[in-house]
């Protein structure tokens, strides 16, 4: 029995459900040999983490961590929620191409790699041009 290649930690139905479509659609483009953990914290927590790795003490949607036979993502959907308000984009929208930016640098790509990347994916993801 082939191993679970996407976990993710929440029991928001329509959230798990997002994730895992936009996993599965996003193997199309680049294969995932890892094992993929989505964790969902709170503002402060991503806030923290941001310094604790990177000596940054700002706020972020997202943080991707790569280990040897998996990767670690942590979102947090009061910032994403807050960032598709500002640009006026629906918020499961707004969650689709956080995670696209996640997965991109889950696969290696760096972080101007990734943006040059995400829309291209996230429009054929929503079948937009």
């Amino acid at each position: 029995m082939p191993k679970k290649q996407l976990i993710v930690n929440t029991k928001n139905s329509k959230i798990k459900s997002i994730c895992s479509k936009v996993f599965r659609f996003f193997k199309n483009y680049f294969p995932i040999q890892k094992i993929v953990i989505i964790d969902f914290v709170e503002p402060r927590t991503i806030r923290r983490l941001k310094k604790q790795i990177w000596g940054i003490n700002v706020f972020t949607d997202t943080i991707t961590l790569i280990y040897d036979d998996s990767v670690q993502i942590y979102l947090c959907l009061d910032i994403i929620r807050q960032n598709a308000k500002k640009i006026k984009h629906p918020f499961y929208k707004e969650l689709s191409l956080v995670l696209i930016h996640s997965l991109l640098h889950a696969v290696g790509k760096d972080e101007s790699e990734a943006k040059k990347i995400q829309d291209m994916i996230f429009n054929d993801f929503y079948g937009e041009k």
